[in-house]
Parts: C-alpha cells; structure tokens; sequence
C-alpha cells in the first residue's frame, strides 16, 4: 500500500542480474506453461480476448528455438487444447498508435515543467 500523496515506486531488477534457476527442465517448465493456460482458461473464463505477446522475449535472438516454439502462444493453445474460435490480429506502427492516443507535444511540455521543477529543488538543496 502506499500512503496518500506518494507515488509508488517499483524497484527494476538489476540489468546484469542472471535469470533464476527454477529447477526445471525444459519439459517440465513447457507442461507448467500448458497447465497454467489451461488453468486461465478453463470453462470459467467465458469470451476473453489474449495479447499474445506477454512473452516480449521472444524477439531475443539470443533465445534457442526450441525455447521460443515451448513458449509461443500458438503451442501453449494447442497442447493446453484451448484453440480459439477465432482470431484477431491488430497490427499498427508504433508511432501511428502514440499519436492517436497521446498528445506529444503536451508530453514534452510536462516533461520540460518537471525538468525545471527537478532544477528548482536541486538548487535550493545545494544552498
């Protein structure tokens, strides 16, 4: 909980930090992804609708591919036997999608106001 006024903070891992060992090998850690999904979407789920990208590392060329053919969601549906009736994929250029949901130039002006504020504090500290 974080009191009122104050933001909350999340602590970001360590960049160089090595990934946990959880003891699993690969079959074992693929048949926890597929009871997982067939957990989340059992028959009480109803209609839901899946961004298939929460792996977001996927794109890491660094990745075997084993390990990314274990973890697409196109495997974990189809061993967890939860295929969809139908599928939608929305495909957009990031700068296109920003600029119909966002207003740029008001983002820039709060990040120069805060800027100067950050500046303000600094200099009133150093006195």
């Amino acid at each position: 909980l974080v009191p009122e006024g104050e933001e909350a903070v999340e602590e970001a891992p360590p960049a160089d930090a090595e990934p946990e060992d959880d003891g699993l090998d690969d079959e074992q850690r693929e048949e926890l992804f597929v009871q997982a999904m067939r957990a989340v979407l059992g028959a009480h789920s109803g209609a839901c609708l899946i961004d298939g990208t929460w792996f977001g590392d996927l794109d890491n060329e660094e990745m075997a591919e084993e390990v990314k053919a274990v973890r697409s969601l196109q495997n974990l549906l189809v061993k967890a036997r939860r295929l969809p009736d139908f599928t939608i994929m929305l495909k957009i250029k990031n700068d296109l999608a920003f600029n119909s949901v966002k207003d740029a130039a008001a983002i820039d002006k709060e990040d120069e106001d805060l800027r100067a504020i950050a500046k303000s504090q600094d200099a009133k500290e150093l006195k």
